[in-house]
């Protein structure tokens, strides 16, 4: 939705680019759509303050049954994103009966401070041991608690992420500049691992949405994930069998090179690979249902808890406005629901289920490579 020099919006399909000037929202973007709508208003976005001067915000959603004997899934964004970014997750595994914890990180020089402090947001939510869904740096992050905490980490899941930091490190030579600055220039310096171009419609609508959310990064927090991305380190030693590992890749060009990925592959050589034809750098945006369906079977594979019972009434009533909705449909249409022989209305036909957040009926390609 950026508008060039002569005010004509760009095509549908395209990706955005950086040099465009903003400007708000169209009411078709998937920040302005109903379901981005509801999550807000149903979900609250909460805070943590950590850190000895209390000057790091750790903010996150909160979604699905409080259940002491169900470990949750806590969901790390990648560089450029925020809690926001995993909210078709949230709207999908949530209601279902899985405990998800979307989480907005701060950004450290020092990455034995953000594992302290990481902690310190699980044991405020009386968590002893979670599992952990990570993408890009999150995922990184991801790997780097069960390496230094395994005790805290029951199983991961990995999407378009790396095991290793040297790749960004050596093309950052001035990383220590981070900190002097400017918002605009950091996020230039990610945006140009954006996919440019055209892109699929969904694709194209998924990285508008994250470019909102880099934009709503602070500079502070994002001149900190910056370095963190860019540290020499690499993840190894992780105490955990492959097989509590899952990784989810896509095909199409990512902001993760593919070698990137293959190292991660190789790292983890009997881990379960997921791997989408199609997705691009933010599948769980863009193709939600077919990520949704993978971290699903991860969670039912590690013999995770749902409890899709206390939704049950919930449920109920959705499926009821669902019914009205398409009555008023029919209606619109001039579709006859006919009457019985009793004289009473015989009740429309109910709708199809959204293909959001259901599973879809073909078998997933989910391989242990």
């Amino acid at each position: 939705w950026e508008r060039g020099a002569g005010g004509r919006g760009r095509a549908e399909g395209t990706a955005a680019s950086p040099a465009m000037p903003r400007t708000p929202p169209p009411a078709d973007s998937t920040r302005e759509s109903p379901e981005y709508t509801q999550f807000r208003s149903d979900i609250p976005l909460k805070v943590l303050t950590t850190g000895d001067a209390g000057d790091k915000e750790w903010k996150y959603y909160d979604a699905g049954p409080k259940d002491a004997e169900s470990l949750p899934l806590v969901l790390l964004p990648g560089l450029s994103g925020t809690a926001d970014s995993f909210f078709r997750q949230l709207q999908c595994l949530g209601p279902k009966g899985y405990r998800l914890i979307s989480v907005s990180y701060p950004g450290y020089r020092d990455l034995d401070v953000f594992l302290k402090e990481f902690l310190e947001l699980l044991d405020a939510l009386s968590l002893p041991k979670v599992h952990l869904l990570g993408s890009s740096l999150g995922g990184f992050l991801a790997q780097y608690v069960a390496w230094k905490v395994p005790e805290r980490v029951q199983s991961l899941v990995l999407s378009n992420t790396f095991c290793s930091t040297a790749y960004y490190n050596e093309k950052s030579p001035c990383r220590d500049m981070f900190r002097m600055l400017p918002g605009f220039a950091l996020r230039r310096m990610v945006l140009k691992s954006f996919p440019q171009g055209a892109l699929p419609a969904e694709a194209a609508s998924a990285v508008d949405f994250m470019l909102e959310e880099l934009e709503s990064i602070p500079r502070k927090v994002l001149a900190g994930r910056l370095y963190m991305n860019t540290m020499d380190l690499r993840v190894a030693g992780i105490k955990m069998e492959d097989e509590d590992v899952t990784i989810i890749s896509t095909m199409d060009d990512t902001v993760v090179p593919r070698k990137l990925t293959l190292d991660l592959l190789s790292r983890f050589p009997v881990a379960k690979h997921a791997q989408m034809k199609s997705g691009g750098s933010f599948p769980y945006l863009s193709c939600a249902d077919e990520f949704n369906l993978f971290v699903e079977i991860h969670l039912r594979n590690q013999h995770a808890k749902a409890h899709p019972e206390e939704y049950e009434e919930q449920q109920q009533q959705y499926e009821s406005e669902e019914e009205v909705a398409q009555r008023l449909r029919d209606a619109a249409e001039g579709v006859n629901v006919g009457a019985s022989s009793s004289g009473v209305s015989s009740p429309a036909a109910p709708p199809q289920a959204s293909s959001r957040g259901s599973l879809p009926m073909a078998s997933p390609a989910l391989s242990s490579q």
